[in-house]
């Protein structure tokens, strides 16, 4: 499939622009429900995330010890949680009468998950093992004698210290986990909502209540990540989900119910997560918002509102389909993901964070996607998502420092700001300045511009961005987050056509030339107007093209075109430079989470 974005450069003394085929909005919530082009839903049965669990656990079967622990094939020692989701995974196969032949390998990991969350022997993560222990105790149950579950129950009912984890995004592991063993009777259930309630009030309360959209605040990178962001947000509403009735219950549900609605409009068309900040672009993040899109189907579905049910269900379909790409096949990987979106090597660890290891995000994965099929308890007809609808355009608050823009389906997220400091064990930044992602309906948008990309080591960066030239040298702005930021403003919004703009400013002290970079979206691209609106330096406008995600792309720039593509066949992105005395300029490739990209210019500086 083909399709071709454009993104155009118009000239004159002042404007350069490419063609690619309130700053925050009070209510984002998008009213309309036809898409501009011919839809049909993808029907995605349950038993295709069965599918994609057994080919994981199938794998990491390689790799489990004779005491029952999953080693890394890279670390060759057990990280993190890799064993008790593995566990879980099994157990859901089981569940649903497959993989009969694994409840040997499921009871050990069961055996020596429960030995070790009971010693604290979890590598610094006892609050992760929880709700998959507890969740595995019903799964198992069938399957094995009365002595061995009562072993297990013993074991999980271990007094788990508030401190652990208390004030991040751990802390929301602990209260989903701690209420699921309330529920079994595991542990105290007044005592268990009464640490519910301090938690959630003293920290958890300002980091997704107190915020605009209600998404949940990491503040592990600047800006912050949305990665982790679904992370709070998903334990929260498992916790609902799971029943929880404390006093502020009926607080925490309108919370992830309003911040579940946002990420719907944060989802790419093609099913991807937005990208940005820590853990950016790791395959198990649009599992966990998949898992999340299913259980707000079944909870608007028990609502009676049919539609909204269909359109959450709809994007979990969207995201099961997505992360298909990072599926392996090849011997002896088969059935299991690449971590993070790329098709390199993972020796190079390429976009990944110090935590980043193939066997628990593998385990995340698994773990997720078995969640997701045990929650799928009624079948929803799917309605369009709002992503492929389009009619919204809006900027995320300052922490964020993102804006997203949708017209007919084509797609568009901004960076304002970006990482200044490398963190969490990345070899290069997390967040890049400018446009990072366009997108369309059955379209990959790993194409586009690829999420941006800045290099640790050199600190050159590339997005779709102002460059301009002083003393000699070339500055994208993507290479010099610490000197300029942008803001977001909105002026026209309609499914068939939005109008925004960025407009570009140094941050004080640091002088420069300013920029506005206005975008029409249609249904079938975008087009970009650059204008400089202070300063005399000669300026540009960069595209990255895609050019090697660890399989080398088709990539070309002549005649003012350059594109990017698969193969022959696959799809393809086109930017048009409008200018008609444009030389296309290729630059040195700039390493990303995706791949390499290479930056292209309409003429080196042409513009006066």
């Amino acid at each position: 499939m083909k399709l071709i974005t454009f993104v155009a450069f118009v000239s004159t003394d002042l404007v350069c622009a490419w063609f690619v085929a309130p700053t925050v909005a009070a209510d984002t919530a998008v009213a309309y429900h036809l898409t501009a082009r011919p839809w049909k839903p993808l029907e995605v049965p349950a038993s295709a995330y069965l599918d994609r669990v057994e080919g994981v656990v199938r794998f990491t079967l390689q790799h489990q010890n004779a005491a029952g622990s999953v080693i890394d094939p890279f670390t060759k020692a057990e990280h993190q949680y890799g064993t008790v989701y593995y566990a879980h995974a099994i157990g859901t196969l089981l569940h649903a009468r497959r993989a009969k032949n694994l409840l040997d390998s499921g009871v050990r990991a069961m055996d020596f998950a429960t030995a070790a969350f009971e010693k604290n022997e979890t590598h610094g993560h006892r609050v992760f093992f929880i709700t998959p222990l507890v969740e595995s105790l019903e799964l198992y149950a069938p399957l094995v004698p009365a002595e061995k579950l009562t072993t297990w129950r013993n074991r999980i009912k271990v007094k788990v210290e508030i401190e652990e984890g208390d004030d991040s995004n751990w802390a929301t592991y602990l209260l989903k986990g701690e209420w699921a063993r309330a529920k079994a009777d595991l542990i105290d259930r007044a005592a268990t909502v009464e640490t519910i309630e301090r938690v959630w009030k003293s920290t958890q309360h300002k980091r997704i209540f107190d915020t605009p959209h209600h998404l949940y605040h990491d503040l592990t990178t600047t800006p912050d990540t949305l990665a982790v962001e679904a992370v709070g947000r998903l334990n929260l509403l498992a916790l609902i989900t799971n029943g929880y009735d404390g006093p502020s219950a009926s607080e925490i549900a309108d919370t992830v119910d309003s911040g579940t609605y946002t990420a719907l409009l944060l989802q790419d068309p093609s099913g991807q997560m937005p990208c940005n900040g820590r853990t950016d672009d790791h395959v198990w993040g649009d599992v966990g918002y998949q898992l999340a899109f299913e259980l707000m189907a079944q909870r608007a579905l028990a609502r009676g509102d049919r539609r909204l049910a269909g359109q959450y269900q709809h994007a979990a379909m969207l995201n099961i389909a997505n992360i298909d790409r990072w599926r392996r096949t090849d011997i002896p990987w088969a059935g299991s993901y690449f971590v993070t979106k790329n098709h390199f090597d993972p020796k190079l660890r390429l976009g990944y964070q110090g935590a980043s290891e193939y066997s628990n995000y593998n385990g995340l994965l698994m773990h997720h996607l078995a969640q997701a099929f045990l929650v799928r308890r009624q079948e929803i007809a799917e309605e369009p998502a709002p992503n492929e609808i389009g009619g919204y355009a809006f900027a995320l608050d300052e922490n964020f420092a993102t804006a997203f823009a949708n017209a007919g389906g084509t797609f568009l997220q901004i960076d304002l700001k970006a990482d200044t400091a490398l963190s969490n064990g990345n070899a290069d930044y997390w967040s890049t300045l400018g446009v990072v992602r366009i997108g369309r309906p059955g379209w990959d948008t790993r194409l586009g511009p690829s999420d941006g990309g800045r290099a640790g080591k050199s600190g050159l960066g590339t997005s779709l961005c102002p460059a301009f030239e002083g003393n000699g040298k070339q500055f994208a702005l993507a290479s010099i987050p610490d000197r300029y930021h942008g803001r977001f403003s909105v002026e026209f919004v309609h499914p068939l056509l939005v109008r925004c703009n960025v407009d570009y400013t140094p941050i004080k002290p640091q002088d420069g030339p300013s920029f506005r970079q206005s975008f029409v979206l249609t249904p079938d691209g975008v087009l970009t107007t650059l204008q400089r609106t202070a300063g005399t330096q000669p300026f540009s406008l960069v595209a990255p093209l895609l050019s090697n995600d660890g399989q080398p792309l088709e990539i070309g720039a002549a005649d003012r075109i350059a594109f990017s593509r698969y193969t022959a066949q696959g799809d393809e992105q086109n930017f048009i430079a409008l200018n008609r005395d444009a030389t296309l300029t290729r630059e040195a490739p700039v390493r990303s989470t995706f791949g390499d990209l290479t930056p292209v210019q309409p003429g080196r500086f042409n513009i006066k």
